[in-house]
């Protein structure tokens, strides 16, 4: 069956009574004509590139069916990219997704909300914004956005839809703050759009400036602490790539050589979103004396086992806490869950995002036909999924920690982080949550 949901939050942007746009213009035959041939474009690469041919066991011709019909329902533009979305979010994978014709809105709401537990909350506002002006604060539970009830299954396609399909000028929130009243936040975003995609190039440079400036504006890869030389606490934003042997971020290997002067390593990848293959084997090859499996990368038409080989003749031996959170994805968890199940880790925080395939992207054109302009868009393919030596993939389930201390509105409005005071109490060094917060500065920049 398709799958509820994107095309009622597509319709909640348009019609939204509290920043409402300006009505569509009326669709033209050639406007619905380009949303079938888009559609079916979709389908053919997906078809030709993604790695599960059974696609999780959806009825591929159903679903395509119902999204072909949706599209000569629609009854506007936005209504026509939401049916073609919402085709590919019926498989209900973290790595596959529509990118609509104009990749060229950017918008910022000023403020992000995370998952902590099954709640989601406001964990960063920025200060001048006009969120803050209305009222949202760090730490505020938020119930729902444009009626949208917010929960951690819903977080990512709101954010999907908010900023990479239907860009608005605005949003409406209810929020629960630490005090426990409830408020409803009207607020404007900065909204911002670029010159048109006249080229498949125009694509490729805008993604790769918006992968720079994602990175530029990011935090050091690497922040490290200690106390003596009983506990070092390492906090790893990304796996990235590097100048190193096999290409790994060879920071790697001079902070897992601090790390060996240390009793405990307490490794906090929260708000890790992945990264380099390659850096993650590099890292796990630091506390294992032997070869280990490391997962299969489950392919179209082929299964390719992976190892890790050992980096040192004197692998760290010292006791781990892995940090993980709702953003903690695909690199990270695979580094969690390998620890955890090899009994080197005890992984303490939350659940992590349950999004570890691999996908590469594909932009896609309609054809110049009766005249009009080619029109370009482009979408998100998964290529391969990591099953771990359990048999089991952690897409959608994510790592489950063995001791969850979940952040409350109370620790987030205060700037307290109780999970990183809990894993350095396990390794017998006691500090206040708040001073806790304070060890990484580059948080102050956060808000």
């Amino acid at each position: 069956m398709a799958r509820p949901g994107l095309i009622t939050l597509l319709l909640v942007l348009v019609t939204g009574t509290a920043f409402p746009q300006e009505r569509p213009p009326e669709l033209s035959s050639q406007d619905r004509e380009r949303g079938h041939r888009m559609l079916r474009r979709i389908r053919e690469q997906l078809e030709k590139d993604y790695y599960d041919t059974t696609y999780h066991g959806v009825d591929l011709d159903q679903t395509y069916a119902a999204a072909d019909s949706a599209v000569e329902a629609a009854g506007s533009l936005p209504e026509i990219m939401g049916a073609v979305a919402e085709f590919l979010a019926n498989l209900r994978d973290s790595h596959t997704s529509f990118d609509p014709p104009g990749y060229t809105v950017t918008v910022d709401y000023g403020w992000s909300a995370q998952a902590i537990g099954d709640a989601c909350y406001a964990v960063s506002v920025k200060q001048q914004s006009d969120a803050a002006k209305q009222g949202l604060k760090v730490g505020d539970r938020v119930i729902a956005v444009d009626g949208i009830r917010l929960t951690r299954e819903s977080l990512h396609l709101v954010n999907y839809v908010y900023y990479r399909l239907s860009p608005r000028p605005g949003m409406r929130v209810l929020v629960e703050h630490a005090n426990g009243e409830q408020q409803d936040i009207t607020f404007t975003a900065d909204l911002k759009r670029g010159p048109p995609i006249t080229d498949v190039k125009d694509i490729e440079q805008r993604r790769f400036l918006e992968e720079q400036r994602r990175r530029q504006s990011g935090h050091p890869n690497h922040h490290r602490t200690s106390f003596g030389d009983s506990v070092m606490v390492w906090r790893m934003h990304g796996f990235r790539t590097g100048t190193g042997v096999g290409y790994y971020d060879e920071a790697i290997d001079r902070h897992m050589a601090e790390a060996r002067k240390h009793r405990y390593l307490i490794l906090d990848l929260r708000g890790n979103g992945g990264g380099a293959v390659v850096t993650v084997m590099r890292l796990l090859g630091h506390f294992f004396g032997d070869s280990i499996p490391l997962a299969n990368d489950v392919r179209r038409d082929t299964v390719v086992e992976l190892f890790v080989r050992p980096v040192s003749r004197t692998p760290y031996a010292g006791e781990v806490t892995v940090l993980l959170d709702s953003q903690s994805a695909s690199a990270s968890e695979v580094t969690g869950r390998t620890l955890q199940l090899r009994g080197r880790a005890t992984i303490v925080g939350d659940r992590s995002a349950g999004a570890v395939m691999t996908s590469i992207y594909r932009p896609l054109e309609l054809g110049s036909i009766f005249g009009e302009r080619v029109l370009w868009f482009g979408m998100s393919v998964t290529v391969s999924d990591l099953v771990m030596p359990d048999g089991k993939s952690l897409e959608g389930t994510g790592v489950v920690p063995n001791i969850a201390v979940l952040p409350t509105s109370a620790d987030l409005a205060g700037e307290r982080d109780p999970a990183l005071a809990f894993a350095l109490e396990l390794a017998g060094v006691k500090l206040d949550p708040h001073d806790a917060w304070k060890l990484f500065p580059e948080r102050r920049a956060e808000n």
